[in-house]
């Protein structure tokens, strides 16, 4: 072969990053490595030891209930949610990377939406699934007609407690 008709050598072309994949990339790292997560058990078990007996143990009227299951699974849920967040955001300043984070090129917001988030994600499933647990327990014992429309506000409500509980807990995690 010559080199006139030699074949050309082509260069990888770099692969487009796009922002939405690179997002759900972090976000998946985030929830992985989120410390929510080793705190389900807790909040689990607080909630079976102060909400669902007492819900459980009250008249099939779903008014009560719904209020009971509302200011219960909050109570549960707000300390280790707040632990949680408060752990993830001092995540930096325990592995001495402070000072390597806070030059990136990314606002000081978007590089802690992440873990935020994450540790949101986390305790939704948590309260969805105590609350699913809840209704399967009043609707195995107690249904009738109006059961599942009864208490929806309160159930809504409820869940969404768990995304500003954790902004503050981050943030004072940040401060140290």
């Amino acid at each position: 072969m010559t080199v006139t008709n030699a074949p050309a050598v082509s260069r990888p072309r770099p692969v487009p990053r796009h922002p939405a994949l690179v997002t759900a990339r972090l976000l998946r790292m985030e929830l992985r490595h989120n410390a929510m997560l080793w705190m389900l058990p807790v909040v689990f078990a607080l909630f079976w030891l102060t909400t669902y007996r007492k819900t459980m143990a009250m008249p099939p009227l779903w008014n009560m209930r719904a209020v009971s299951l509302q200011s219960g699974a909050i109570l549960d849920f707000i300390t280790p949610v707040v632990g949680a967040a408060a752990w993830m955001g001092s995540r930096d300043a325990r592995r001495h990377t402070s000072e390597l984070i806070a030059i990136t090129a990314r606002p000081r917001w978007a590089r802690l939406l992440p873990t935020w988030a994450a540790t949101t994600c986390w305790a939704l499933v948590g309260y969805l699934a105590c609350l699913a647990v809840q209704l399967a327990g009043s609707g195995q014992r107690h249904g009738g007609p109006g059961c599942r429309q009864a208490g929806r506000g309160d159930r809504r409500r409820g869940g969404a407690q768990a995304p500003p509980a954790g902004a503050p807990g981050q943030g004072q995690g940040r401060q140290q």
